[in-house]
């Protein structure tokens, strides 16, 4: 019986408390391989931020000529726009001075490009009276 005893007070004193210890490690181990991947993550993030300053120039240049670019296409959008209207006024004052020699100017919306006859002496913008 003594060496039954004898084996429960090596396991209580020596093999437990070693236990423990090895239970403690290994927690530790997976709390700082937890943390060692968290910063892994860190670390990756930096990485892409620093990647993204060192384009940031050639980003903003590359968007200050989308936008230029954008605003030449829509300046000459509505100058196409105007120049059509303008003709689109003078070809319809023509045609409807000639059905109707009183009517003085037309007025042509961009909108919807419907004529609208005026028979008043007053010039609207984009048309004149006897153009043609």
């Amino acid at each position: 019986m003594e060496a039954a005893a004898a084996v429960r007070a090596f396991t209580q004193d020596v093999i437990t408390p070693q236990q423990q210890v090895v239970v403690e490690a290994e927690a530790a181990a997976r709390e700082l391989a937890a943390r060692l991947e968290q910063n892994a993550e860190h670390l990756r993030e930096v990485a892409e931020l620093t990647e993204l300053r060192e384009r940031l120039p050639e980003l903003e240049k590359a968007a200050e000529i989308a936008k230029a670019a954008y605003t030449t296409a829509r300046q000459d959008t509505d100058l196409m726009v105007k120049q059509g209207t303008d003709r689109w006024s003078r070809h319809a004052l023509r045609r409807m001075q000639a059905c109707d020699p009183e009517v003085n100017t037309v007025s042509i919306s961009s909108k919807n490009s419907s004529p609208s006859p005026s028979t008043e002496s007053r010039s609207t913008p984009g048309s004149s009276p006897g153009t043609g």
